[in-house]
């Protein structure tokens, strides 16, 4: 599996970046998975969510450890937008 990220301050276009990328993806490599989500997708109600319950939730009960599994046999690029609702910023407390 590949990994990418961007970083860039609000509203510059990396939702935009991440659409155009899936699609070129898409067209130009018809034999590889190519997953992408946003982690606005996995907000919940609940607050002790993981991503590994939210990611099984999204993807039809296929779990993050079985993702990364089958990706070591399957060309696999998973596209992952709104990074930053993993963290908190330092300031504030847990």
């Amino acid at each position: 599996m590949r990994v990418l990220l961007i970083r860039s301050p609000p509203m510059a276009g990396k939702t935009s970046l991440a659409q155009l990328f899936e699609k070129h993806l898409l067209e130009e490599h018809p034999g590889t998975r190519v997953f992408r989500i946003s982690l606005l997708w996995m907000e919940a109600d609940n607050p002790e969510w993981t991503f590994s319950d939210r990611f099984r939730w999204l993807m039809g009960n296929i779990g993050w450890r079985q993702f990364v599994s089958e990706s070591s046999r399957i060309e696999t690029i998973l596209i992952v937008d709104e990074v930053q609702k993993l963290y908190k910023p330092d300031t504030e407390d847990s």
